[in-house]
């Protein structure tokens, strides 16, 4: 069967072509392996050829290491597709985001790509001025904790439409170099924009409540003291 496989590979390379096989065999223990075969012309094709070279590479552990990267980038794309949140990695040094994924463009405007391409101009303008503080503040405190401990930060983040919303921030340490310095955080931001504005409207309406119900405690109280000084008893 090998030597059927071969034989149109090795025609090929008298002809001064070069070719590729990719098959399985078995080893000496009968286990399948993956194999590849390079098949080669030897001297100066295409006139003078004056043999061939087959070479044959083990690449079950390349293929299997190429399976699995292509599984897991299946279930991250699943992952993103279903998780409510922005996922990023957070180069400390560069101060950029390096890959994003998740609900960045339901909640940001930007898609993954813009998000990385974007470079130091887009993150300066990415969390609110007076937000930045908190925010360099919290990568202080993260480089000073345990690898998987998180921290929580409530920032407002510029959208591409050119408005801020509301974000709230999980993040933990990625990655550190050789003397521990923290070089990447991995974050996933959860759009809270709608509760931070009834929020708002809540504590609006509760101190105009207060407010209202001052106002009518001090007219009960004017009335009362009126009445009193007219009849001179408490009814």
């Amino acid at each position: 069967d090998l030597a059927n496989r071969l034989a149109p590979a090795v025609a090929a390379a008298l002809r001064g072509e070069r070719t590729q096989i990719e098959c399985d065999l078995p080893d000496l223990a009968g286990v399948p392996r993956d194999v590849r075969i390079s098949v080669d012309p030897r001297g100066a094709p295409p006139d003078t050829v004056t043999g061939v070279v087959v070479a044959l590479y083990d690449v079950t552990d390349t293929l299997a290491r190429d399976r699995a990267a292509r599984e897991n980038e299946a279930r991250l794309a699943h992952l993103n597709a279903v998780i409510p949140c922005v996922i990023y990695i957070h180069d400390v040094g560069e101060g950029v985001p390096l890959r994003a994924g998740g609900q960045g463009g339901a909640i940001l405007g930007y898609d993954a790509g813009e998000v990385a391409a974007g470079g130091p101009e887009r993150r300066d303008r990415m969390v609110h001025p007076d937000d930045v503080a908190a925010f360099r503040a919290r990568l202080l405190e993260l480089a000073k904790l345990p690898d998987g401990e998180v921290r929580e930060l409530e920032f407002r983040a510029l959208r591409k439409a050119g408005d801020y919303r509301w974000v709230l921030d999980r993040c933990a340490v990625f990655e550190r170099d050789d003397q521990g310095r923290v070089t990447k955080t991995i974050s996933a931001a959860i759009d809270i924009d709608d509760r931070k504005r009834a929020d708002a409207r809540r504590a609006l309406l509760i101190n105009e409540l207060n407010h209202r119900v001052k106002n009518t405690l001090a007219t009960v109280q004017s009335i009362a003291r009126q009445t009193l000084a007219s009849h001179g008893t408490a009814e």
